[in-house]
């Protein structure tokens, strides 16, 4: 090969007949072969450093690279402002590949050319996953991460504009699982691979508690409460099956502390945290009241009783240990008020509450009753005397004076009179509450025409058996021919004596005129005497019967065979009485009644009744103080009272 330059041409060799030549030389200007270098067209993505090639053109015979180029080209990447840039790190874009730095074996037959090529750095797939999260039901959604797979160079994700992820479930979505999705995001150099996560929305935690509350012994269970912590939303028991609270306690359950147990209970958005409460049964209020109580004076303590209120479930006393009730009064305390004091006394089941009660001590009763008293006209009064009834702890011995002693009526006459005792007067008078009832004076006839009393036998009944056990009943009779009464006692001067025994009694007063006394006998000797005064000189009457006595004829028997005694018949009350007698009757039937008042001189009235059914009264006011007989017959059932008119 020629090299370049300016060579010299030379002329010749040509043959030609009609020609001379004539050669002149000639100048061949040999310029250098253009040698191009053209830098290929690559692509890469970004991150990679891309491996440049080149296509060279322009050889000329057989040259080729490894005798024509010293060196190889080298390669610059130049950006759209021509800034180089390293195409491993350059962003992806389109950017110039210029060839340079390529040195010839001999420059003087190649001239070196150069063509850019474009460099292509395409994005890389940048994986973006949204990581699975969990919240509980209610909260906030919390900030939702992103992890990265693919990032080059270095780069995180402070070198892109990263997707946002968001879910449809918001604060209120109850419990479940929700996408969670990525959307928007930018980078030159990535192009974004989206992987969707799950936010999983757990339950919250709810507290049930029991409340706690109390009741006392024996009354049934409150209504169980329970109460809640941790419901969002603004929801409440209503959105959830509500769990059951029950305990074990019941009405009869002593005092104590019970739990309150929950069961059972339902939440889709809630677990539920189930705490017990407690349940304390109380003691009950139980009050003993020491119950009022009244005594006499002198008398024992009564028994001290205890009321009771409160007792639940059927319980009683006997489930305590009561409280003992006790006093200072004793038998000899005087009338007042004395504290009944409760002390002491236990239950586990009731609260004790004691008050104490009041003995009140009343006035014994003492009856001071005239003793009954005979005196004849003309002897002197016979000393008065009582007969005390009631007197406590020895205070008859207590008796300042009195009593004294009223007769109603001239003692000097024969007659019948009431001798009422008064003015008695005791060193504790408080302790007594004194009744005065009057005794009967009996001034007997004495002296010049005076009549004694004569007694007889009218007849006597042969009997069959009969409740008395006697076989027999004499009928006596006597005969008063004195103008009033006479009173002989019974004893030596008015006595009945018998072989073979007897019932009932002979009478002691002896009305004007006639009377009958029958007596029941076995049939051996029976006598009656009555010894009185004739004139002034004491007489004596006797009648006998026996067995062999002379028979009653219907017609000579005494009304009084007819007649019973019955004291159960008859309650007659006041003795003595002032205006009305009040007559209780113990019978179903007491029509025809009859009621008869007898005075002492013999002088019989019927008097006025009034009232009705088994009560009725007498009315006595017109009768002048006196002794009388009041007799009562019903139905053949007679009695016969003596009363006081004062």
């Amino acid at each position: 090969g020629i090299t370049s330059g300016i060579h010299d041409i030379i002329p010749g060799a040509l043959v030609t007949n009609n020609f001379d030549i004539t050669y002149a030389l000639g100048k061949l200007t040999i310029t250098p072969a253009t040698l191009t270098i053209s830098a290929n067209d690559t692509n890469s993505t970004y991150g990679n450093s891309p491996v440049f090639s080149s296509t060279i053109s322009g050889y000329q015979f057989s040259d080729s690279a490894g005798n024509v180029l010293e060196t190889l080209p080298q390669y610059v990447v130049l950006n759209a402002l021509n800034d180089t840039v390293d195409p491993a790190t350059a962003p992806a874009g389109i950017y110039t590949i210029v060839p340079t730095g390529a040195a010839l074996f001999d420059s003087s037959s190649y001239v070196i050319a150069y063509q850019n090529g474009t460099l292509t750095i395409g994005s890389v797939e940048l994986t973006v996953t949204v990581n699975d999260t969990s919240k509980i039901y209610g909260s906030a959604n919390p900030a939702f991460r992103l992890s990265y797979q693919g990032f080059v160079n270095g780069d995180d994700a402070s070198d892109i504009i990263s997707p946002i992820a968001q879910t449809t479930a918001d604060a209120t979505s109850p419990v479940g699982s929700y996408p969670i999705t990525l959307s928007g995001g930018s980078s030159s150099s990535y192009i974004f691979s989206y992987v969707n996560g799950t936010l999983t929305i757990d339950p919250a935690t709810l507290t049930a508690t029991a409340t706690d509350t109390s009741r006392t012994y024996g009354s049934t269970n409150p209504l169980f409460r329970i109460s809640y912590s941790g419901f969002v939303n603004g929801d409440d028991a209503s959105d959830i099956t509500q769990p059951l609270a029950s305990t074990l306690a019941d009405s009869l359950s002593n005092i104590g502390t019970y739990a309150i147990t929950l069961t059972g209970g339902l939440s889709t958005n809630y677990i539920i945290i189930k705490n017990p409460g407690t349940l304390t049964i109380n003691p009950a209020l139980l009050t003993a009241t020491a119950e009022n109580k009244v005594k006499v004076y002198g008398n024992a303590n009564p028994a001290f009783t205890i009321i009771y209120a409160g007792f639940k479930n059927s319980d009683d006393v006997t489930d305590i240990t009561p409280p003992v009730a006790s006093t200072t009064a004793t038998i000899t305390s005087p009338v007042g008020f004395y504290t009944i004091t409760l002390a002491g006394g236990s239950a586990s089941n009731y609260i004790l509450q004691l008050f104490n009660g009041t003995l009140q001590i009343t006035p014994a009763p003492l009856i001071v009753k005239a003793d009954n008293q005979v005196a004849y006209t003309g002897d002197p009064l016979p000393t008065f005397t009582v007969t005390y009834t009631g007197f406590k702890n020895g205070d008859q011995a207590t008796i300042i004076s009195g009593p004294v002693f009223t007769i109603g009526g001239n003692p000097a006459i024969a007659g019948v009179y009431s001798l009422t005792p008064s003015a008695l007067v005791l060193a504790s008078p408080a302790n007594y509450s004194i009744t005065y009832q009057p005794g009967i004076i009996y001034i007997n006839p004495k002296g010049p025409g005076t009549q004694k009393i004569l007694v007889y036998l009218n007849c006597i009944d042969s009997l069959g058996p009969n409740a008395t056990g006697f076989n027999y009943l004499a009928h006596f009779g006597y005969t008063n021919a004195n103008a009033t009464a006479v009173f002989v006692p019974k004893g030596i001067e008015n006595n009945i004596s018998s072989f073979g025994g007897f019932s009932q009694s002979q009478p002691e007063l002896f009305l004007p005129g006639t009377g009958s006394a029958d007596i029941y006998f076995n049939g051996a000797l029976l006598t009656w005497s009555v010894k009185s005064y004739e004139n002034i000189t004491k007489q004596t009457s006797s009648a006998s019967a026996t067995s062999a006595s002379v028979r009653c004829l219907s017609s000579a028997r005494s009304t009084l065979l007819t007649e019973n005694s019955d004291p159960s018949l008859f309650n007659l009350y006041p003795n003595p009485v002032t205006d009305f007698l009040h007559i209780n009757i113990n019978a179903e039937e007491i029509e025809g009644l009859q009621v008869t008042v007898t005075d002492m001189l013999g002088k019989s009235s019927v008097p006025q009744l009034s009232g009705s059914g088994a009560n009725v009264d007498l009315d006595m006011n017109n009768l002048r103080p006196g002794v009388y007989l009041v007799r009562l017959v019903l139905n053949n059932t007679w009695q016969v009272f003596q009363i006081i008119k004062q």
